[in-house]
């Protein structure tokens, strides 16, 4: 019997813990434009670095 893993995901906001899914979509699209660009640094550490769109200029 194969049991479902549920995974849910917090940010800090404020001195408390806030579930991404409740946090507007504005907020929640620069959470994962940094959760994706700081997983990509990390992997290209040394090789190269990426930034959002926005930072470019």
């Amino acid at each position: 019997m194969k049991k479902e893993i549920q995974v849910q995901s917090y940010v800090r906001q404020e001195g408390r813990l806030i579930p991404v899914e409740d946090l507007p979509s504005e907020k929640r699209e620069l959470f994962a434009v940094w959760l994706k660009s700081t997983y990509l640094n990390e992997l290209f550490r040394g090789a190269g670095r990426v930034f959002p769109e926005k930072e470019k200029t």
